[in-house]
């Protein structure tokens, strides 16, 4: 199978090779794919952080050749879109930016600035003081479900967009998928495929904050959206109606939605 390596900043993944076919993911730069297939400019792809998510893309978004053999480590970008610049300094030229939670080769280090592989284009510089600070802003201590929910609330206001998974824009279960993936646990894409795939079932009279909660709207083992309990009445999520991020309260939700269950990804203990 061949691979290929995201080269834009941000591509949209459809259902089929057709733009006006709906999106149904997006992948971000430096991102690793499978090749599957091709029609025309699209090729079928396959996401392995994505759980091998399938879905059609532009081929001139994506780098044929190899990734570096060699390099010192993988850094990941925490800005909402972080400048990768062509010299190590700050007011040098900005070639590309690039989403939060891209994933980077870093090739070498000179002091706060790390060398980047950019597909298709040679190398780049991270300033990665910036992400240092800005993962401080927004994480602390240990992976929980306490830090996933710490880390949503920075994201209230943030637009809903169908199939989106940065800070441009989230849907629900891509909303969730990129707050674990921040915290190195890579979920399955979509709603149904998370609470069917990821976790462990959790009782609603025991649920913490932090926990997911599935809502359906026909069937209770194919739920429809997914959102993050606050505590109390209240959780946080990516909505169509509410226009992007925000809480709404669970009791009032379940005028609209019935509750499929709940699922905890981190063990609290």
């Amino acid at each position: 199978m061949e691979k290929g390596t995201v080269k834009v900043a941000l591509a949209n993944v459809y259902s089929s090779a057709s733009e006006s076919a709906g999106m149904v993911t997006q992948v971000l730069f430096a991102t690793t794919v499978d090749i599957l297939d091709e029609k025309k400019v699209w090729a079928k792809i396959q996401i392995p952080v994505q759980q091998d998510y399938t879905g059609w893309i532009k081929k001139e978004c994506i780098f044929r050749g190899r990734t570096p053999a060699r390099f010192y480590r993988k850094t990941i970008v925490w800005e909402h879109w972080a400048a990768l610049k062509d010299k190590p300094r700050e007011n040098s030229r900005t070639m590309l930016r690039v989403p939060l939670n891209t994933r980077l080769w870093v090739l070498e280090k000179q002091g706060d600035w790390s060398m980047v592989w950019v597909p298709d284009s040679g190398r780049a510089w991270l300033d990665e003081r910036k992400q240092e600070t800005a993962r401080a802003a927004v994480f602390r201590g240990r992976s929980s479900g306490e830090s996933i929910l710490g880390l949503a609330r920075t994201f209230r206001g943030v637009p809903y967009l169908w199939g989106g998974i940065t800070p441009e824009g989230f849907d629900c279960s891509g909303f969730v998928l990129t707050l674990y993936a921040l915290h190195d646990c890579f979920l399955h894409r979509d709603t149904d495929q998370q609470y069917e795939n990821d976790g462990l079932f959790v009782d609603m009279n025991e649920i913490r904050p932090g926990d997911l909660l599935y809502f359906y709207e026909e069937t209770a083992e194919k739920p429809t959206h997914v959102g993050i309990y606050e505590g109390g009445q209240s959780f946080i999520n990516a909505s169509s109606e509410g226009g992007g991020v925000v809480s709404y309260n669970l009791e009032k939700y379940k005028q609209r939605l019935k509750v499929s269950g709940a699922k905890r990804i981190f063990d609290p203990s």
